[in-house]
């Protein structure tokens, strides 16, 4: 599979009320050329920063309706920073998620250099709904320290 990254609002610095057009009007080319047996799409939520498309679940909602085909990866840390309900998010989206971006979370710090165990959001809970799943698993993290400790609560999941 191959997770899309939406991108910026353009001229958005602030406000969170943009109309996601800019992002349907990309993929609508995208994904109405792909090849029956091309790898499935995911649409990556965001992070809270009010200038990055699809960090709100109406936003991905809408996002989804709008193209049955696409599927969903849900970063972790991105939804944690997003102050979204996370058990109301899986809920919302379980049958279109096929992805999924692991890491810790620090306000302020960069979460690829936060492991499982040192997050301020315990994520185990959320991630236990995707141990009996079929699904793409990626650890965000660096250095290979920071990796490793996030395998090792990874591990102790099972």
């Amino acid at each position: 599979g191959l997770s899309v990254v939406p991108g910026y609002r353009p001229f958005c610095i602030t406000s969170n009320a943009a109309n996601p057009q800019f992002v349907w009007d990309s993929l609508a080319g995208f994904l109405e050329n792909l090849e029956p047996t091309a790898p499935i799409i995911c649409l990556e939520n965001m992070d809270h920063r009010a200038h990055k498309l699809c960090n709100t679940a109406e936003e991905i909602s809408k996002t989804l309706e709008r193209f049955p085909g696409l599927k969903l990866t849900v970063d972790f840390a991105h939804l944690g920073l997003t102050g979204e309900d996370i058990t109301s998010f899986l809920d919302r989206f379980q049958h279109r998620i096929e992805h999924i971006h692991i890491s810790g979370v620090i306000p302020g710090k960069p979460h690829s250099e936060v492991s499982l165990d040192a997050s301020q959001i315990d994520f185990r809970p959320f991630i236990r709904r995707f141990l009996d799943r079929d699904i793409i698993t990626v650890i965000e993290n660096r250095p290979w320290e920071i990796m490793m400790a996030s395998k090792r609560v990874l591990e102790n999941l099972l």
